[in-house]
């Protein structure tokens, strides 16, 4: 390891944290993965940046012994916080639900339009085994992105024509997937998102978990946020402020953040403020050197990334992580840490036998900037985005 607070370090090594840089070969595409389109018309306050009305996929499980087993994804694409940058969103499929962005009646999850095929959308949606050995047969749903501010929006009537509703996008989305979709009988329900959709699940992870074991108390719940642990202050901070002001997106953060915040709500927008309040076990994916997320003190940067999440999420004994060096925004899922990548390492944590403590809790991957040999999946130049 390199050198840190002795605190941090201390803590890392009691975990017994040993990263490693196995070379891979991409993996090959996978079959067909075919989920079917749900648009929220039934739910008239759910609506996209343009009107048109929300939507998810699903694809079923593909196994009876696995037909209560659920990954949901929580798509990402960056947000909008002036007029001006949403109606130009609104022309798109990241505002839009139409099919005239490519919105059709069926998806392949092994083929999403803006991820990369799967990549910065979760490998743990992938239904080829040897890529996702953990749950390529399970249900799988995809919360299609449109409100341009991280599922937060809350205002009721359109505001220049344009409809800030992604808080009940979010809402609708789950209702219909607990009332429709099979989710009310969910044994286990691993729940991510990518970028704006990781900082998504650091938002709503707990109201999804609640609204679940309402209807399966036995349900055991899992939040891992991809790239989500964006920073109060160089970079995107002033953005998340103004889509805060523009969309009163209160209703859509963290409760207890809001309650213990009254002054300055807008901290509960950042995870280093409230993380360590959400009650629903984590296992973030998080590079130390996010390209989008970093400041200009590179290994600076990374030393803060992993002090404060070991403080709000990695030092809770309920949570792990998988946090990583190869400087990367999204898509690590398939990099290799002590041996394992993400779909194993997660089984390793959460799905322990009897139900004893896990080995390991946290995958790290810790190197000085910059780490080449830390992007080990093969695909680090074509991982790269520009977009959060």
């Amino acid at each position: 390891l390199r050198r840190m607070p002795s605190a941090v370090l201390g803590f890392l090594l009691g975990l017994g944290v040993i990263a490693r840089a196995d070379a891979v070969a991409p993996p090959p595409p996978g079959p067909p993965n075919i989920a079917t389109a749900h648009w929220l018309d039934q739910y008239p306050m759910a609506q996209c940046l343009d009107g048109s009305p929300g939507l998810y996929y699903l694809r079923k499980a593909t196994s009876a012994v696995n037909s209560t087993k659920w990954v949901i994804h929580i798509q990402g694409g960056g947000w909008c916080s002036t007029n001006e940058s949403c109606q130009s969103r609104s022309l798109s499929r990241l505002g839009s639900s139409k099919r005239e962005y490519n919105n059709n009646d069926t998806m392949d999850l092994n083929n999403i339009d803006g991820c990369n095929n799967n990549r910065w959308c979760g490998a743990l949606m992938v239904n080829d085994p040897a890529i996702n050995p953990l749950a390529y047969d399970w249900n799988a749903a995809f919360l299609y992105y449109c409100d341009g501010a991280s599922w937060t929006g809350n205002v009721a009537d359109p505001v220049d024509g344009l409809y800030f509703r992604g808080w009940h996008n979010m809402q609708a989305a789950v209702t219909d997937l607990l009332t429709t979709g099979g989710l009310d009988s969910a044994s286990v329900v691993l729940i991510g998102g990518d970028s704006a959709g990781g900082l998504a699940t650091f938002f709503h992870i707990d109201y999804m978990r609640e609204q679940i074991q309402a209807k399966s108390p036995q349900a055991r719940v899992l939040g891992q946020p991809d790239s989500g642990f964006w920073p109060d202050g160089e970079g995107f901070a002033s953005t998340f402020r103004g889509f805060f002001a523009m969309q009163n997106s209160t209703a859509g953060l963290n409760a207890e953040c809001v309650a213990a915040n009254p002054g300055n709500l807008s901290k509960c927008l950042f995870p280093q403020y409230f993380a360590q309040m959400i009650e629903t076990p984590l296992f973030p994916l998080q590079s130390i050197y996010d390209p989008l997320q970093k400041s200009s003190d590179r290994d600076g940067h990374g030393e803060w990334i992993l002090s404060t999440m070991n403080a709000t999420i990695l030092s809770n004994p309920k949570n792990g992580g998988w946090v990583h060096s190869c400087e990367r925004h999204c898509g690590a899922e398939l990099l290799t840490i002590d041996g394992v990548q993400y779909p194993e390492a997660v089984e390793r944590f959460f799905f322990t036998p009897d139900g004893r403590p896990p080995s390991q809790r946290l995958w790290l991957q810790d190197a000085p900037y910059p780490c080449t040999s830390c992007c080990n999946d093969g695909g680090a130049a074509d991982l790269l985005t520009n977009e959060a």
